[in-house]
């Protein structure tokens, strides 16, 4: 069976997979959104992934992601253009990098080597140039299914799993059915296997080292 392409059709298929024919749509909905909710949470799939820049202008303090990503979800990675990628940092960390630099102990002539997010705000430290162009990698926020929206990159790229965290946001409803354990430890195995997926498809599953056996023939 073909999964469904429109919000009506995931109504109606979730249902059916629940067997719960006489909940009300309303109910069913809230099903969806949840496991969108859960899925923008853990679920780190290159189908979420994007990249944006952000040009340092004058009286630089802070990157406000909400305003400069309008779709961010999770930071991946931050970087300088041209330059290289920055460690991440706490916030502790870096108001520790500041008053380093400030005492001299730290050259901040060379621009900045670390990053940290708090208040969906980012901090790079030593203080970037003007005109320096960072670049934002991101996992997007993906919208729910309803109010317009017939499908996201879960219902098109992760049915499957769509399917499955929908049920593990039905289980509250349905405590005493006995497919709530299945549900949950089908739900952790494919989030991790996709994220492990996207993980070995960014840094490679080639061994670091190959080994070459040479067989001796006897014959």
């Amino acid at each position: 069976m073909a999964y469904p392409t429109t919000n009506a059709g995931w109504l109606t298929y979730i249902k059916d997979y629940l067997d719960v024919g006489d909940y009300a749509d309303a109910t069913v909905q809230s099903f969806l959104d949840e496991a969108t909710i859960m899925l923008n949470r853990e679920l780190n799939s290159f189908w979420m992934e994007k990249e944006t820049t952000y040009t340092i202008a004058g009286g630089f303090t802070t990157i406000d992601l909400m305003a400069a990503v309008p779709d961010f979800n999770r930071i991946r990675l931050v970087g300088i253009q041209g330059k290289y990628p920055l460690d991440s940092m706490t916030l502790n960390e870096i108001k520790t990098l500041i008053a380093d630099i400030a005492a001299g102990q730290v050259d901040s002539g060379s621009g900045p080597t670390n990053y940290c997010i708090t208040a969906q705000r980012v901090y790079l430290q030593p203080m970037p140039s003007l005109a320096d162009v960072v670049e934002i990698s991101y996992y997007a926020q993906v919208p729910a299914l309803g109010g317009g929206t017939d499908s996201n990159v879960f219902s098109l790229r992760h049915p499957d799993l769509f399917t499955i965290a929908c049920a593990k946001a039905a289980a509250p409803y349905m405590a005493e059915d006995e497919r709530v354990p299945g549900w949950e430890s089908s739900y952790n195995s494919k989030v991790q296997s996709i994220n492990d997926h996207a993980t070995d498809a960014r840094i490679g599953s080639t061994p670091l080292k190959r080994v070459v056996k040479a067989l001796k023939r006897t014959y």
